[in-house]
């Protein structure tokens, strides 16, 4: 009787395990059916609506030069600390913008160059971003002129020039002037040429 019990159950495992196997080819196979079709469809795109290629991007120059005012260039800021409604928490003279609390010195993760795995890299400012955190650090002035840090769970939102608050939210100060400002000029010139490129 013992015997037969394993039989039976040693046959329904074998059923069960044929089929899982079926659905499992069937399952591969309608994959790589879809990804034929995808790869014809990209190699198409790739022929008659190739990605386009530019001598000069707008975009990039402008985060270039976000990027420079953020790292050397933005010494004087105005900073708001606010919560998610709106109410101010604090606000007066910074230094610089506001870093989120996860931004980090050194690389968190180990590069093991012998398995190919990807490991983060440093931006050009020396830090490594900030992941997913609305904690942030600011430095702020003081009367005296010192400079004291401060740690918010908060929104810290970060001007060139002083601001107040309005009904129509927060504006520049009357009298209040940038630090530092982005360079159109350039950006203008590089355009102009570009489209007097494209013109001809």
């Amino acid at each position: 009787m013992k015997f037969r019990s394993v039989i039976i159950i040693g046959l329904v495992a074998f059923l069960v395990a044929g089929i899982l196997i079926g659905c499992e080819e069937t399952y591969n196979k309608s994959v790589r059916k879809d990804r034929i079709v995808t790869d014809q469809q990209l190699q198409h795109y790739q022929t008659v609506q190739p990605v386009p290629v530019f001598d000069y991007s707008i975009p990039r120059d402008v985060l270039t030069q976000i990027y420079t005012i953020l790292t050397i260039g933005a010494v004087s800021t105005y900073t708001v600390v606010t919560d998610d409604f709106g109410g101010v928490f604090y606000q007066g003279p910074s230094i610089g913008f506001p870093i989120p609390a996860d931004v980090q010195l050194t690389n968190p993760l180990q590069a093991m160059h012998y398995d190919g795995a990807v490991v983060e890299q440093m931006e050009p400012n020396g830090l490594y971003s900030s992941k997913n955190t609305n904690a942030t650090y600011v430095l702020w002035v003081q009367e005296d002129g010192s400079v004291a840090p401060g740690y918010y769970e908060l929104r810290a939102n970060a001007f060139m020039y002083p601001v107040v608050k309005t009904d129509k939210g927060w504006v520049k100060a009357e009298g209040a002037s940038a630090t530092t400002t982005i360079d159109m000029t350039r950006i203008r010139s590089s355009a102009d040429a570009i489209g007097k490129q494209l013109g001809k």
